[in-house]
């Protein structure tokens, strides 16, 4: 199963067009035998795409090459990890029984892949939210590549939903920004616990349901009890699973000036465990791969290039 990085499908159509050369393509993939697995956070992106002929471009792309299973939020993912890693018998029903969707996204895009006239439909305040959080990561890699903490960001975590939120993250940054960047790198655990704070107990992430259900079952609701089990209980999501895969990457590209996308691929990443491949075109997380040469997981991180070569020369034939 292989997973694509959305600046892929970007690249793929910038060099398809019409319906017979999506339809060779599509021909072109199930001859193949590869399933291309399209995942919640490409969904996102896609949608966030502001030309609109482009992105509804987009989804017809992935309504052609695109496998029927979507998988599932990266939330989900951590929720299933923490459930199995804990043992916590309230949390069993939170158990995937794989990678996959269980939740009304499937049904959506098995709806929207069946049918070539139709399109997502995102709300604009979803899209709002997905530049909020984007800000967050903005600031976050302020603090980090100052060696700085969650608690140098300055946020009150209960105005993590407010209207507020906004103007107190730029401005933030821009306070952090003033300061000497740190000659060395932060550790990934830093940026692991950064993220642990900000899916977990923030709810500042995209798709939060999992969490939400995960603490109603541990009957947890308030912010600082949250953070307090998740650095008590939790702690091992420092070191293993999903967030420490993301602070490694997060560290890394810390050190390389920020870039809106990177929150993205920090959730993509979440997804290697699942995979066979994940195609990308983003010379900052192929540099990432690099650098652990002997990583089974990092080296399913491989560069798109020959794949999208070897479509398009078969496309054409």
């Amino acid at each position: 199963m292989i997973y694509l990085d959305t600046n892929v499908y970007n690249a793929i159509i910038d060099h398809t067009h019409g319906t017979a050369a999506l339809q060779a393509l599509e021909k072109s993939v199930a001859a193949s035998g590869i399933e291309i697995a399209l995942s919640p956070v490409n969904i996102v992106e896609v949608m966030a795409t502001p030309d609109v002929a482009r992105r509804e471009r987009l989804v017809l792309l992935m309504q052609h090459i695109c496998g029927p299973r979507l998988l599932a939020e990266p939330e989900s993912l951590i929720v299933d990890f923490i459930a199995a890693r804990t043992n916590d018998k309230r949390l069993v029903s939170l158990a995937l029984l794989d990678p996959f969707c269980v939740t009304q996204l499937q049904e959506t895009w098995s709806d929207v892949r069946g049918n070539k006239a139709k399109t997502f439909v995102v709300q604009p305040s979803a899209i709002r939210f997905v530049s909020i959080l984007k800000d967050v990561t903005g600031l976050f890699h302020a603090v980090v590549s100052r060696h700085g903490t969650m608690v140098d960001t300055g946020l009150d975590l209960r105005l993590a939903e407010s209207e507020e939120i906004p103007k107190a993250i730029k401005e933030r940054t821009r306070e952090m920004r003033r300061r000497p960047v740190s000659s060395k790198p932060p550790s990934a655990s830093v940026c692991a616990a950064f993220f642990s704070t900000m899916v977990l107990c923030a709810r500042l992430t995209l798709f939060p349901d999992a969490v939400d259900r995960m603490w109603s079952l541990l009957g947890i609701s308030d912010s600082e009890s949250r953070i307090r089990h998740t650095f008590n209980e939790l702690s091992f999501l420092h070191s293993e699973g999903s967030f420490i895969g993301m602070g490694a990457l997060a560290a890394r590209q810390s050190r390389h000036g920020y870039q809106p996308s990177n929150l993205m691929d920090c959730f993509h990443i979440s997804y290697l465990p699942y995979v066979t491949r994940f195609l990308t075109l983003d010379e900052s997380i192929l540099r990432f791969a690099r650098k652990f040469p002997h990583s089974k997981v990092l080296s399913r991180i491989q560069s798109a290039s020959p794949w999208l070569n070897a479509f398009s020369h078969s496309a054409r034939r």
